[in-house]
């Protein structure tokens, strides 16, 4: 009798441990998966965990995964710096690295980027279109451009001061790619000679 209840003490225990570890595991994993619903806050397309305008240490103490200034480069007239997701992130199942630009250590940007194959580029892009365009409707312009050096389709939902970005393309000689964007209006501020980066 003893025998049957240290049995059953010690398989509720083993079930009790592996249900705190495989929970453990799936949080940990989880804050590395972007939700596309997570791309607008307070009528504004922002990335829910960044909110626009605050400075790389304030943005660094709300990300659920750490990120780091790219080594071996320098900002230009220290007017941009980007961060850049040190972990693995996921979208659709995807792989992908998330990109910060911090403008006079202001946010104003937030960039995705999906390396896609080419086997399951349509299905994914197909996919996360319809998942956008259900959460924040049709969007507000669409473009499209082939030829070389770069096949480019892009789809964009706009506010008066933000912008969301869908931009899908496949450079030569390289696999397709995608890019889930938002961005702050306030970036037209800066001209693209001074946002450019170089090596240190």
């Amino acid at each position: 009798m003893k025998t049957k209840k240290r049995k059953s003490v010690l398989f509720a225990t083993l079930l009790a441990l592996v249900l705190v570890v495989s929970t453990a595991f799936s949080g940990c994993m989880g804050k590395n998966k972007i939700s596309l619903d997570s791309l607008k806050t307070d009528g504004e397309y922002q990335y829910s965990k960044a909110m626009w305008h605050k400075s790389a240490e304030e943005v660094k103490k709300t990300l659920p995964y750490s990120v780091s200034a790219k080594e071996g480069m320098q900002p230009l007239s220290g007017i941009c710096t980007i961060y850049y997701s040190e972990p693995e992130l996921e979208i659709g199942g995807q792989k992908a690295r998330a990109d910060f630009e911090f403008y006079d250590d202001k946010l104003l940007s937030v960039s995705f980027d999906v390396h896609l194959t080419s086997e399951i580029r349509d299905e994914w892009v197909e996919e996360q279109l319809g998942k956008l365009r259900e959460q924040y409707g049709n969007e507000t312009e669409t473009s499209e451009k082939e030829g070389l050096p770069v096949d480019l389709e892009a789809y964009a939902w706009k506010t008066d001061n933000t912008v969301l970005t869908f931009q899908i393309y496949k450079l030569q000689g390289k696999g397709p790619s995608a890019t889930i964007a938002v961005y702050h209006n306030d970036i037209k501020n800066y001209s693209s000679s001074d946002t450019d980066t170089q090596e240190a």
